[in-house]
């Protein structure tokens, strides 16, 4: 999977943290939940087929003067062809080894966390042409990141995601 953000406006939903158990050792941990609204055009990413899937173009349905300029662009395609599908759709992937950074707007600084696992994907497809989606970051946490990201939470941030070199994909 080749998901990557820059400085994508998200809302940090959460901050759990945790300890890991390897033997006889705790190390400490956490997961970051974060939200955002983002184009339909992001499923493209976990499949090729998802948004068409999903999404297509309603030619009988009336349209705002902005909808229909778009009407003729290739892969314009707002309409829920599903309705009454039971949502969030849970996405299986798992992104091991990233590296994903933090930022309040307007700020300087930014929480660094690397590596992480990126995982937990649920995607809400919205009439209109826009996805709610959700992720989990799993990390090791230094003390001063676990509380500078607690003091995030339900705060719009700006994230940035890449893949680091030996970044893997693995589906679960």
């Amino acid at each position: 999977m080749d998901l990557k953000f820059t400085n994508q406006r998200m809302l940090l939903a959460s901050v759990n943290a945790r300890a890991e158990v390897h033997g006889e050792e705790r190390e400490p941990a956490g997961d970051v939940g974060l939200d955002a609204n983002l184009p339909n055009d992001v499923l493209n990413v976990f499949h090729p087929m998802l948004k068409g899937l999903l999404y297509h173009f309603d030619k009988g349905r009336e349209r705002d003067l902005a909808d229909q300029g778009r009407a003729h662009e290739a892969g314009f395609a707002p309409d829920l062809r599903l309705p009454k599908l039971g949502l969030p759709l849970k996405w299986a992937d798992e992104i091991v080894n990233a590296k994903v950074a933090i930022r309040v707007p307007g700020e300087t600084k930014e929480v660094v966390l690397q590596p992480v696992k990126v995982n937990d994907f649920k995607l809400t497809p919205l009439d209109g042409g826009t996805v709610e989606f959700h992720m989990r970051v799993q990390y090791h946490p230094e003390e001063r990141q676990a509380g500078k990201l607690a003091m995030l939470v339900q705060q719009e941030v700006e994230v940035s995601l890449e893949l680091v070199e030996e970044a893997q994909t693995e589906t679960t």
